[in-house]
C-alpha cells in the first residue's frame, strides 16, 4: 500500500526546509546599546537639575540684593526653564534624525 501524506505534513515539510534565516528575515534587528527609556531617565534629572541650579542662583542673587519683589529668583527660575526646555528639544530633534 502507498504511502499516503496530508496536506497538512507537505505545508509543514516545506516550511522546515526555508530554514531559520528565511524565517528571521522579517523580524526588526535590535538597537545595540542601552534601551531607549535610560536616555529619557538620565535627561529628566538633567531637566531637575538646570531647573533647580537657575532657581538656586536666582535666589542666591535676590538674598543679595535688597529688593522686596523677587525679581532675580523669578528671571534666573524661567531662564533656566527655557534653557531646560531648551535641551529637551534639541535632544529630541538628534532622536528624530
Amino acid at each position: 500500500m502507498g504511502q499516503t501524506t496530508c496536506s497538512i505534513c507537505g505545508i509543514l515539510r516545506n516550511f522546515d526546509e526555508l530554514g531559520p534565516s528565511m524565517m528571521d528575515s522579517n523580524k526588526p534587528e535590535k538597537p545595540k546599546g542601552p534601551p531607549v527609556y535610560v536616555k529619557y531617565i538620565g535627561l529628566s534629572f538633567q531637566l531637575f537639575g538646570v531647573i533647580a541650579a537657575g532657581t538656586a542662583f536666582g535666589w542666591w542673587v535676590q538674598s543679595k540684593t535688597d529688593m522686596k519683589f523677587p525679581v532675580w529668583l523669578l528671571l534666573f527660575c524661567f531662564l533656566s526653564i527655557i534653557l531646560a526646555f531648551y535641551q529637551l528639544w534639541k535632544s529630541m530633534q538628534q532622536d528624530n534624525k
